[in-house]
């Protein structure tokens, strides 16, 4: 969608106009597919799910999960949202029963990851990515590069053509012989001319979206409509700016990091736990560890007998 239609450009009208013009061509495609790839590949802002207590069992033991389906009585777990005031509104965060996570304030569970996202705007298929919290700012940065050389691109084609067709206005045949002269251009021209439209109305909400420190998420389910107040919002210069200027945040996901596995670690989680058992205890452990609990059980036993024999 962008590196073929910028090859074409690129040995049909860039290389009319120069050396500076396929230079700032070449820097505008090579802008806009990197950051189509950091906004592609860049950890969104998932948020870790929660394995549940219980989630594995004995063959045929209910699990956690079966058990809040079936409940009758009203508990807390009946309750799906808990309420948080901030910043003259109360915020609703939400309990997802796929990640088993109480949401911070707006996170959304993504159905295509299936994995709850920080400030989740959109599942863009384009991207093949979520667009949240830590790449949301690479993709407005993609959807800016991208329509600039869309717009550079068609003033340039638009010229070529043009200045052809006024060179060959007074030959006979002058249509053939510009289109002959032009054909790349004109293809590049049309391919243009439909995708523009596109671009531009996604780069114009985005920017709405931005200076209004909404989520699309947020917009399509009129989360700030009633009332019509969005907490987060400042004013439109402040709310653009923190869209680029806002710090980093760490990704949740540490594919590379170490997980502390030794023996004083006490509280694991169950992936945690598993990865110890399978790495770190062998069956002779397992079996001396089994008498040893057996012994010991066998000694408070004989303690309670000798006690109520007294």
């Amino acid at each position: 969608m962008i590196f073929l239609p910028s090859i074409v450009f690129s040995f049909t009208t860039a290389i009319e106009f120069g050396a500076l013009v396929c230079l700032i061509d070449s820097i505008l495609t090579l802008a806009s597919l990197s950051l189509l790839c950091v906004c592609s590949t860049l950890d969104p802002g998932f948020i870790p799910r929660q394995d549940a207590a219980f989630a594995k069992g004995p063959l045929g033991s209910s699990t956690l999960l079966t058990l809040m389906n079936k409940l009758q009585k009203s508990s807390a777990l009946d309750k799906t949202f808990f309420c948080q005031p901030f910043n003259g509104k109360l915020l609703r965060l939400k309990y997802c029963k796929s990640c088993l996570i109480l949401r911070p304030p707006r996170a959304s569970h993504c159905s295509d990851c299936n994995v709850c996202v920080s400030k989740f705007d959109h599942h863009c298929p384009w991207v093949g990515n979520c667009i949240g919290r830590r790449n949301y700012k690479f993709f407005l940065g993609f959807l800016y590069t991208t329509t600039f050389k869309v717009f550079f691109c068609l003033g340039l084609a638009i010229k070529h053509i043009v200045d052809v067709s006024n060179g060959v206005s007074g030959e006979d045949s002058a249509f053939w012989t510009a289109l002959q002269k032009t054909g790349g251009t004109i293809f590049f021209l049309i391919y243009s001319i439909l995708i523009v439209w596109f671009v531009i109305g996604l780069t114009f909400f985005h920017t709405y979206l931005a200076f209004t420190n909404t989520t699309t998420n947020e917009f399509i389910k009129k989360t700030w409509k009633s009332p019509s107040f969005n907490p987060y919002s400042y004013n439109f210069l402040v709310n653009f700016l923190k869209v680029f200027c806002e710090k980093q945040l760490p990704k949740s996901f540490l594919p590379t990091g170490k997980i502390p596995l030794g023996v004083n670690h006490l509280f694991k989680s169950p992936a945690e736990e598993a990865v110890y058992e399978s790495d770190n205890i062998d069956e002779k452990d397992i079996f001396d560890t089994y008498e040893l609990a057996l012994l010991d059980a066998l000694k408070h036993a004989l303690k309670d007998l000798k006690i109520n024999k007294k």
